[in-house]
């Protein structure tokens, strides 16, 4: 990268990769929910990837719920608030494939202190180091 187009960094705190076998599940207000792999976490937010068929219908007022659990262990932490700050369409693996890949990134909104514990509990078991900056948006 040319020293010209540095990346900006705009987080506030910083966001750590998170184990494999993560995964947020978006409770939107329509009959389908939608879940897809957790890439990186922090306190404040989130960044997943989600494949969906249609356009996005999350609210951004910030009155969105999602639910994150992790494989095999039997960790969940549900009806966590947020609003998206970033939604990215991926590029098509399958050409003329009608799904999409999303990358979201999310900001966590006013969670419940018991649940803010569970999530701080569930990044101090589950990640495993520094995330790099988030050029996709």
């Amino acid at each position: 990268m040319s020293p010209d187009k540095q990346i900006i960094e705009r987080r506030k705190v910083k966001r750590f990769k998170v184990c494999e076998g993560a995964f947020a599940v978006l409770k939107p207000n329509t009959t389908f929910s939608k879940i897809g792999n957790i890439i990186d976490i922090s306190p404040a937010g989130m960044a997943f990837h989600c494949v969906d068929a249609q356009e996005n219908e999350l609210k951004t007022d910030g009155t969105n719920k999602m639910d994150i659990f992790m494989t095999g262990s039997g960790f969940v932490v549900d009806h966590i608030p947020f609003r998206v700050v970033s939604e990215v369409v991926l590029p098509k693996v399958i050409p003329f494939y009608s799904v999409v890949t999303r990358r979201l990134s999310i900001e966590f909104m006013d969670i419940p202190h018991r649940k803010r514990m569970m999530l701080e509990n569930f990044m101090h078991k589950h990640v495993h180091h520094e995330a790099p900056p988030d050029t996709s948006a």
